[in-house]
């Protein structure tokens, strides 16, 4: 959500819809895209679009996965969610 928000123009908003439905973060009802359609629109509201076509399900990371390096989450990250859960050490248990 922070890149859609950052995005500095439709090309990069582009670039990110392309790594979406790449990796899965689409919702299942997007089916189709029209990217000459989406340009049309201004910055803004295509921010708004590519945001309500995010699966939010997928913006967090299971516990039995957050130390798989394809999720990117750094120590400190893992640390505070095995704090929260209440685990102790490094590794999941």
């Amino acid at each position: 959500m922070a890149r859609v928000e950052a995005a500095p123009d439709t090309a990069a908003l582009l670039a990110l819809y392309a790594e979406m439905e790449q990796h899965g973060f689409l919702r299942i009802e997007v089916e189709s895209w029209d990217p000459a359609a989406f340009a049309e629109l201004p910055l803004a509201e295509q921010k708004r679009v590519l945001l309500d076509c995010l699966d939010k399900n997928r913006l967090y990371v299971n516990l039995t996965e957050m130390e798989d390096a394809d999720h990117g989450l750094s120590a400190a990250d893992i640390a505070l969610n095995r704090s929260f859960y209440g685990l102790s050490g490094a590794a999941a248990e």
